[in-house]
């Protein structure tokens, strides 16, 4: 996942990383939708929609 994608959606098994070494397990990540400002500066990164 990126910032681009606001962290968010599907990762395949392996594609996580834990503690640097991939794991195996597979997610879907989603969250609140952050409008843009709505935690300032601390949630800019998870800015954008599911």
């Amino acid at each position: 996942m990126t910032p681009a994608t606001g962290y968010r959606g599907y990762e395949k098994i392996g594609e996580n990383i834990t503690q640097g070494a991939p794991d195996m397990q597979e997610a879907i990540d989603f969250y609140r939708e952050v409008s843009k400002g709505m935690y300032g500066d601390l949630g800019k990164v998870m800015e954008g929609y599911n």
